[in-house]
């Protein structure tokens, strides 16, 4: 029994070990322009990996533009919950847009904040 421990321990820490890497994750990319740059910025995609990277770092910029674009214009507020996930408003979004056929001609952007607005609306200031 102990020698199939001596040998399964290696096994099982490489299985549950967490790799090390110099590259930053996805969450390091708020903290700075450095950041950004040394996970967005690259010559040519080589595989499936960078691929993804690549689409992250444009939805990201997408998505601070659409949110600069809403915050000119004056679309409902939305005070969802803290336990509120990014699945669950995403499937809020695609509901709404499902459910309201006659809008969807309408900036993603707006469609999404009126879905969020019409889910969790803020509570009326007395």
């Amino acid at each position: 029994m102990k020698r199939s421990l001596v040998v399964l321990l290696p096994l099982l820490l490489s299985v549950f070990s967490v790799p090390q890497s110099s590259s930053p994750s996805f969450a390091d990319i708020r903290k700075s322009g450095n950041m950004f740059l040394a996970k967005c910025e690259s010559e040519g995609v080589a595989s499936l990996d960078e691929l993804s990277t690549k689409d992250f770092c444009r939805g990201y910029i997408t998505g601070l533009s659409d949110g600069v674009e809403m915050a000119m214009i004056s679309v409902p507020p939305s005070c969802p919950p803290e336990s509120v996930t990014p699945a669950q408003m995403g499937r809020i979004a695609t509901k709404y847009m499902h459910d309201h056929p006659e809008k969807t001609h309408t900036s993603t952007p707006i469609l999404i904040f009126e879905a969020w607005a019409s889910a969790f609306p803020c509570p009326a200031k007395k």
